[in-house]
């Protein structure tokens, strides 16, 4: 009896302790909709860099939507100040062709603060 009781706590401790992975506060969740002159963009690269350390990623989906991966243990992204780029990665398939002002001479710029941030992104063909 008394090592079923020890086999239940140490189950109860290990699935409280997967619970917590992902569950830094110096990180929050980032996540948006970006669209391609007023369209849901789909196979878009978004990368939020920060002026050191690790960038966070995410890629859009049919409705444009994203969520920023930081490493595969860790969603979202470090609270702070960053310079966004939006891309088409390379071999993606996507049909749409995002200006440079947008990615490698970025004008786009966002802050992650704690909690939950919705960061939508109108990248515009056509200036």
């Amino acid at each position: 009896m008394i090592s079923r009781w020890i086999t239940l706590v140490a189950c109860v401790a290990l699935l409280g302790s997967v619970g917590c992975v992902g569950s830094d506060p110096s990180f929050a969740t980032v996540e948006g909709i970006v669209t391609v002159d007023g369209q849901p963009a789909q196979g878009l690269e978004v990368t939020f860099e920060p002026e050191s350390g690790r960038p966070a990623i995410g890629f859009t989906d049919d409705q444009g939507h994203y969520e920023l991966q930081y490493t595969a243990s860790q969603e979202g992204a470090s609270l702070g100040k960053y310079r966004v780029r939006i891309d088409v990665p390379s071999g993606s398939e996507a049909k749409v062709r995002i200006p440079i002002r947008y990615n490698a001479k970025t004008e786009l710029n966002a802050e992650v603060l704690p909690g939950r941030n919705e960061l939508n992104f109108e990248v515009t063909t056509k200036r």
